[in-house]
């Protein structure tokens, strides 16, 4: 066997190990427990890879979406001057919670989200807590080259009223690096139908998008976003909280591959109504 051969093998064997330890590995978690302050805290943990966590953290009534990633088994993620750090053990979230200057013990158990299963009940949906698909194959040409494709779902958002499944992509075909990104769907929990397309006016005049445009350019500039000078925004991509819209923005949308994913927030209450549907979906979910 040739030199060039052997690492072929090798490769496609290393491939195939990798793919059965992501697979099984769980990206998920709903944790809920309590503060010393007796407020309630519920928790929804979504975990991409080490460099990329994704939690919605509920305080009482407030919900807060908080970033991180994870060093050495800690999970570290923080919002607005607030952080959770710690790790998992027997499937409780043990660690320290901080909010300003005080900081105190947590530990959260988890807990199966009963309203996940009765939701994908009622709607014949898919709709576990995780699933993940990959997929490698080694090309044989001048060189050997894996050309890999990722593709994963999460339940990222579950309140009463909607469900919000987030949807992950990656594909790799050779050259300095792969493409990805995301994309959002929300579920009336009332009717169990998709309503992603219920909220925003669509076929927008020269006008009303030049509007928006100028809207969301604002906010980003705002929230320091890494933009291209001459980006274009538009009412595309979305989920939401309890609070407001995030609109979504994949690489090469607005910025650079180097800036990433990027998102704009903004409240409901500063929201243009203009550009909503009038509809009972609106009127029943968002709350101004």
């Amino acid at each position: 066997m040739s030199g060039g051969e052997f690492m072929k093998r090798v490769l496609i064997v290393f491939l195939v190990l990798f793919n059965l330890i992501i697979a099984n590995e769980k990206k998920y978690y709903h944790f809920e427990g309590k503060l010393q302050d007796k407020n309630k805290v519920i928790m929804d943990l979504n975990i991409y890879d080490t460099n990329s966590i994704t939690v919605f953290v509920k305080i009482g009534s407030v919900v807060e979406e908080y970033t991180g990633k994870i060093d050495k088994g800690i999970l570290d993620f923080k919002s607005n001057g607030k952080q959770f750090k710690g790790k998992i053990e027997d499937d409780v979230f043990l660690g320290k919670f901080t909010r300003g200057q005080n900081t105190q013990k947590i530990s959260f158990e988890e807990k199966v989200d009963e309203t996940i299963f009765e939701y994908s009940e009622i709607s014949n949906l898919n709709l576990l807590p995780y699933y993940k698909e990959e997929a490698f194959e080694v090309k044989e040409d001048d060189y050997a080259y894996t050309e890999e494709y990722v593709n994963s779902s999460a339940i990222m958002y579950n309140n009463k009223k909607f469900l919000q499944v987030e949807e992950f992509f990656y594909e790799y075909t050779g050259g300095a690096h792969g493409i990805y990104g995301y994309s959002h769907k929300i579920y009336d929990k009332e009717t169990g139908n998709d309503i992603t397309k219920e909220f925003f006016q669509e076929n927008l005049d020269e006008k009303m998008q030049k509007e928006i445009h100028n809207f969301l350019l604002k906010k980003a500039k705002i929230q320091g976003l890494g933009i291209f000078d001459d980006a274009i925004f538009y009412l595309g991509d979305f989920y939401m909280t309890d609070t407001g819209f995030y609109f979504v923005y994949n690489v090469y949308d607005i910025g650079s591959y180097a800036a990433g994913v990027q998102k704009v927030y903004v409240p409901f209450k500063e929201f243009p109504k203009k550009f909503l549907k009038k509809n009972e979906i609106t009127k029943r979910i968002i709350e101004f």
